[in-house]
């Protein structure tokens, strides 16, 4: 499974301020993703499914956002040893937001 373990990284968005952390985990054969967003936006909610290997670096998915409800976002991962890079597209007025600057925490 690609990119097992947690990650963080910086966002270009610019209401997000700090680190966007992701915990990828193996359920059984399925990928678990957890999300945990700093600051004032801590108490949000995604959620990835259909998350598909591409080849031996990257993951995509679709999910939603618990600000959003109901709204189908994307989301691509690529990982490269102990860095990360990616982003999550269709997010209403933002548009995308790229991860920069990834790397494994553990």
């Amino acid at each position: 499974m690609v990119g097992i373990g947690t990650w963080a990284g910086k966002t270009t968005a610019r209401m997000i301020r700090g680190e966007v952390r992701f915990t990828i985990a193996d359920n059984n054969g399925e990928y678990k993703i957890d999300v945990e967003l700093p600051g004032n936006l801590k108490n949000t909610t995604f959620k990835f499914n259909e998350i598909v290997e591409v080849d031996d670096k990257t993951l995509t998915g679709k999910g939603e956002i618990s600000l959003v409800p109901g709204r189908v976002l994307e989301g691509t991962f690529v990982f490269d040893g102990d860095k990360m890079s990616g982003e999550i597209r269709k997010i209403p007025v933002v548009r995308t937001v790229k991860i920069i600057n990834g790397y494994r925490v553990k």
